[in-house]
């Protein structure tokens, strides 16, 4: 399993799984008045596994904010920007940044004051990483993944779609963009991102 967390211009690569449960429907329906608008997303979902998984991620951010603001679960209301970020509207709180990420039976959640924040979790499974990279990434990542060995491509793959799903959130762009546009480069051991020099990006 890999993570990629984005704050502010800081950037940490971590391996999960965290340890956060995801709840039953059951326990979901306690938490609060949960919007119509996550009722339907939630409904959408082809596969229970899939309903359960967005679940938790509902679970985590509830249970987290409740804790910091000292307020029950149900006094909570959420909206969501054009990108669906999720927003705290009551009580509101200046210079919060939320992200929240999901995969099988993991549920992710990260939490900022005045620092803009992204996180994003993957299933590490078999995919045609050389065809997906040239596919989606920038030239230069896509040369780099197709010189790998067999045996580092996958974790190379994952770790650039990771941080550059977190990366869009936290700037509020269109994961489109981030993949194409952004180019992560190895920099003495650690991933800077280096970005396009003109105004390209669809910010929201």
């Amino acid at each position: 399993m890999l993570a990629s967390l984005i704050a502010g211009s800081r950037l940490k690569l971590s391996e999960g799984p965290w340890p956060h449960p995801l709840v039953s429907e059951a326990e979901f329906a306690l938490i609060g008045d949960v919007a119509p608008r996550e009722r339907r997303r939630y409904a959408a979902y082809q596969n229970a596994g899939a309903r359960r998984d967005y679940l938790g991620t509902r679970a985590l951010v509830r249970t987290a904010l409740a804790h910091s603001t000292g307020l029950p679960p149900e006094r909570l209301r959420f909206g969501a920007d054009p990108l669906r970020r999720p927003e705290l509207i009551e009580p509101s709180v200046a210079g919060l940044s939320i992200s929240l990420a999901n995969t099988t039976r993991l549920a992710v959640g990260l939490f900022a004051l005045d620092r803009d924040v992204g996180v994003d979790v993957e299933l590490v499974a078999p995919i045609e990483a050389v065809e997906l990279a040239a596919r989606f990434f920038s030239p230069r990542e896509a040369a780099e993944i197709s010189a790998l060995a067999e045996d580092a491509l996958l974790t190379r793959f994952y770790e650039l779609w990771t941080l550059k799903e977190a990366f869009a959130k936290a700037l509020r762009l269109h994961l489109a963009d981030a993949l194409r546009q952004c180019c992560f480069i190895d920099v003495t051991g650690q991933r800077r991102a280096e970005l396009p020099t003109t105004q390209q990006w669809k910010a929201m």
